[in-house]
């Protein structure tokens, strides 16, 4: 049978005894199986003890936690693999929500893949349990990485400016980060300028995001100091953060940053929260897990409000903020929907937030409300189905000022053959609209706003309603690590001054096809080669645009809570 073939494989190495001989049993669940919730291979372990726990890190290039037997052929993936410094065992048992002596939590399990995962040097793990050979009702637990090649340089050229920048995501083997840049444009009065960003992703093994960034260039020159710790759902735990920010000049601290200020704006920014999630010991309950936190942010500019400017963005004040939330989430996993070659986890189910609080300034003070509530469905196959409503704003005079009202669906399929292709469709679309909002707020359709490769600041308001449709086809070539997928896309996009007449109002859209080249195995962006038509294009550009660029890896919309925050409206 298939079973007793990929058994007989399993014998051949130490990784694959425990991946096959000892865990594929029938009528249990796959450790390599896709589109499943993640919990659902370590239900039949549930209860039992935690025996022994090992480690074992893979090459990162030319493995394969699917095939644990492969190994690099080509001389680039040979060479890659001994330059690369693997993680510390140390720092990986930090990583860990389980010790010896507990007993098996399923949810917890799927969570503690999906925390390793998401660190910036990891490209993939697998926690496998296995029965015991010495001692009843107990399992050992083989935690199975492949780091990501943890160097990396990009830059830029053009004929006034150049850029350059090198990072490294894993200094030593212990998780620490460092990048740093420099950069040169001729036609500003500082020709020369850089910035650099230390960052340890875990701090003592507490799930703390820590780091120090500095920048000096002709856009801003600042620095700032931070301190993370977000939920983690399977545990009664804390989350909060403090950040410090001043900024000794910048010219930029405008709506989207486009254009430049006469005087430079110089300002400091102290943020802290503090968050508790109560943890619901029912997990088959409908309620879910309560989640109770606070925010303070003190925002002083020294330059910009030497009077009294209410409706300004540039303001002394200060924001007291109260939230309290119901969290009910899982988790699936899936693969090639972001990423390509690597395990996925997708967040699903929903999330209710009601919050209060204060603005405080010199001469006023504005009570804030806003209310939120998401969810999200795995549909059959492993389609994926979300949508999030939030209003929001502050009370002045009897009447909401700076308010938001947002309405938002995520949709994408499950694989879709044509001609043997596997296909995905993605549609997302979102309504936002302004409520009193100040002079210089307003809402854009440029790039990521809306309209892929479309750029005008002259096209502006204050509602917008926006449709990103996208059908990617994943090639099955694999060359060095690198995968390729194409994709074809249609936007469009309605911006109004009122809501009312938001379908009425003005129109743009915008199609075109491109090329995503990935590599997980390295720590740059997904690279991205793109022609985009835009028939509505602004006066004096081009309607056909070419462009080549990195993109972040998209992340999906988790329900955990987290740092009370205003309803966005950009």
């Amino acid at each position: 049978s298939p079973l007793s073939t990929l058994k007989s494989k399993g014998e051949n190495n130490f990784i694959t005894r425990n991946l096959f001989s000892l865990i594929i049993k029938d009528g249990q669940p796959f450790k390599g199986q896709m589109a499943v919730n993640s919990s659902l291979y370590f239900a039949p372990f549930a209860g039992k003890r935690i025996g022994n726990i090992r480690f074992k890190q893979l090459d990162a290039f030319g493995t394969s936690l699917q095939d644990t037997m492969k190994q690099a052929s080509a001389w680039f993936e040979k060479t890659a693999n001994v330059l690369h410094v693997k993680t510390t065992e140390r720092k990986l048992r930090m990583q860990l929500l389980f010790n010896a002596g507990e007993k098996v939590n399923p949810q917890l399990m799927a969570e503690n893949e999906k925390v390793i995962r998401d660190l910036p040097y990891i490209q993939d793990v697998a926690i496998v349990l296995s029965p015991s050979q010495k001692v009843k009702d107990e399992v050992d637990i083989l935690v199975v990485v492949i780091g990501r090649f943890e160097y990396g340089i990009s830059g830029s050229l053009s004929t006034n400016s150049t850029s350059l920048s090198v990072n490294d995501k894993n200094m030593f083997g212990i998780g620490h980060q460092l990048s740093a840049s420099m950069e040169f444009n001729k036609t500003e009065k500082q020709h020369f300028g850089g910035s650099f960003n230390y960052e340890i992703s875990d701090l003592g093994g507490r799930f703390i995001r820590t780091g120090l960034t500095y920048t000096n260039t002709y856009r801003k020159i600042w620095w700032n100091a931070y301190l993370d710790k977000q939920f983690i759902a399977s545990k009664v735990d804390w989350a909060g953060g403090v950040s410090l920010e001043r900024v000794f000049s910048d010219y930029y601290l405008t709506p989207y940053a486009y254009t430049r200020l006469d005087t430079a704006a110089s300002y400091l920014n102290a943020d802290i929260w503090y968050g508790r999630q109560l943890i619901n010991p029912n997990i088959y309950s409908s309620l879910g897990n309560m989640i109770i936190a606070g925010r303070y942010l003190h925002q002083d500019y020294f330059n910009l409000t030497t009077g009294r400017l209410e409706n300004s963005l540039f303001r002394s004040h200060d924001f007291i903020l109260g939230s309290f939330g119901i969290s009910k989430r899982y988790l699936f996993k899936n693969n090639r929907i972001y990423g390509y070659g690597i395990t996925e986890d997708i967040p699903y189910g929903r999330y209710a937030e009601a919050a209060v609080g204060f603005d405080v300034e010199a001469y006023r003070t504005r009570p804030y409300f806003h209310f939120r509530y998401s969810k999200a469905n795995i549909l059959k196959g492993g389609a994926y189905f979300k949508w999030q409503v939030g209003v929001g704003g502050y009370l002045n005079n009897s009447q909401i000022e700076q308010g938001a009202i947002l309405l938002n669906t995520n949709y994408f399929t499950n694989f879709i053959y044509i001609n043997k292709h596997p296909y995905r469709f993605f549609i997302n679309m979102e309504l936002l609209s302004g409520i009193n909002r100040f002079q210089e707020e307003y809402l854009v359709i440029n790039r990521r706003f809306g309209i892929r490769d479309y750029f005008s600041l002259d096209t502006k308001g204050a509602n917008r309603l926006k449709l990103n449709i996208e059908s990617v086809r994943f090639w099955g070539w694999n060359y060095l690590g690198f995968r390729f997928a194409n994709y074809f896309f249609a936007d469009a996009a309605f911006l109004s001054d009122k809501l009312q007449s938001i379908m009425t109002d003005k129109f743009y859209g915008g199609i075109g096809f491109g090329i995503r080249v990935h590599n997980e195995s390295l720590i740059f962006n997904v690279l991205e080669l793109r022609l985009s038509w835009i028939p509505f294009s602004p006066k004096g550009s081009d309607p056909f645009i070419f462009n080549a660029f990195g993109q972040p890896k998209a992340r999906f919309n988790d329900f955990l809570g987290g740092k009370p925050e205003e309803i966005l409206y950009q």
